[in-house]
């Protein structure tokens, strides 16, 4: 019998895979995957700058145009 995984184990798992996720397609520029982790309604704050992205194509597109490559 398989060992038994708590639920909340599994759900530290699959948060930390999304995020892990997340940021390597940040880097690839892989923006399919961004738009599979991303929830349409997602906000993207930067404080230092005081920006703020509103839905999920929004912070895609400020990843697709930052200048230099991926922030």
């Amino acid at each position: 019998m398989p060992p038994q995984v708590s639920l909340d184990a599994l759900g530290v798992f699959l948060r930390r895979a999304t995020i892990g996720r997340f940021f390597a397609a940040i880097q690839a520029g892989d923006h399919a995957v961004l738009q599979e982790v991303l929830t349409p309604d997602a906000i993207t704050r930067w404080p230092q700058s005081g920006e703020r992205m509103t839905s999920a194509m929004s912070c895609i597109r400020v990843y697709e145009n930052y200048p230099g490559g991926p922030p």
